[in-house]
């Protein structure tokens, strides 16, 4: 995924997790189509915490100033779906 942001006046409103359900399950619905590993994202420092809580593992060692790799593997998302 390429990036995923809500605009800091619509902060707060559970868009962001909104956003995240609606990729989750276009990939597994892609999935059923195509050969689909998982999604794999950068995280900004800020938003680590954010993807832990959808499923996410880091793939290396969270860092304050550079993004961290994260990965959902698809068989994880389509549990949680």
């Amino acid at each position: 995924m390429i990036m995923l942001g809500v605009d800091n006046g619509y902060q707060k409103r559970n868009l962001g997790s909104q956003l995240l359900v609606n990729a989750i399950d276009r990939t597994i619905s892609a999935s059923q189509h195509i050969g689909v590993l998982g999604l794999y994202l950068d995280a900004d420092p800020p938003a680590v915490d954010f993807y832990l809580a959808h499923g996410f593992v880091a793939l290396k060692d969270r860092h304050d100033t550079k993004p961290t790799p994260m990965f959902l593997h698809i068989e994880t998302a389509k549990a949680a779906f």
